[in-house]
């Protein structure tokens, strides 16, 4: 079998510009902001739309559209979407492989400046997949666009510190879909899995933390 040098994975991950991604980028930014997603039940339709519009994109199977990879980055921005989606994605018989198809589309065609969140999330699946060396290639490019994101910067500790991809299954055990998509400030209830150390933790008032 062929092994995978650092400069083929980074390949896999090359940015490619994509003129048309970044002027959908821009037209979204001015048009769909927390004032048209509306507040209540209406931002909670919204964003519920949102990550069933990111399902849809996977188990489509074809490549998307510039609209298709504006809108999912501009998407992943907002917290609740970009948690309940990783809520999704780590729930049993979820076609990863297929998320992380469209996520890659997406951190590939991006724009620098907005791509952090979507390069987080494919860093996420890569982890929860068991591979730690494209993990680390998209939080490089995730950290590059916004040093101070936090998730991503989580998710660098975690595998830094050799935590097990079930430190991120256990994260997201501690959480319910609608605490991450509405923020709920409620206490996580007791982790069922014995405690990793460091241990996982969680705060659905500002989003997932390892």
């Amino acid at each position: 079998a062929t092994v995978a040098t650092r400069a083929n994975l980074e390949a896999e991950l090359a940015p490619v510009v994509d003129a048309d991604v970044a002027a959908a980028i821009e037209q979204l930014r001015a048009t769909d902001t927390a004032a048209s997603r509306g507040t209540g039940e209406q931002l909670a339709a919204w964003r519920t739309a949102v990550v069933d519009r990111l399902h849809a994109h996977a188990a489509h199977g074809g490549p998307l559209t510039a609209a298709d990879v504006a809108g999912t980055a501009v998407a992943l921005g907002d917290i609740r979407v970009r948690d309940t989606y990783l809520w999704d994605l780590a729930q049993d018989g979820v076609d990863r492989p297929a998320a992380i198809r469209v996520l890659t589309q997406v951190t590939r065609t991006t724009p620098l400046s907005a791509v952090a969140p979507a390069a987080t999330v494919l860093a996420l699946q890569h982890y929860q997949g068991g591979d730690g060396a494209r993990a680390n290639i998209a939080l490089d490019r995730a950290l590059t666009s916004d040093p101070d994101y936090s998730l991503a910067g989580l998710a660098r500790a975690a595998l830094s510190g050799g935590l097990p991809p079930a430190a991120w299954t256990q994260v997201m055990g501690q959480l319910t879909r609608d605490q991450c998509l509405h923020g709920i400030d409620h206490a996580a209830p007791a982790a069922t899995a014995a405690p990793l150390s460091p241990a996982p933790h969680v705060t659905p008032a500002q989003g997932i933390a390892l």
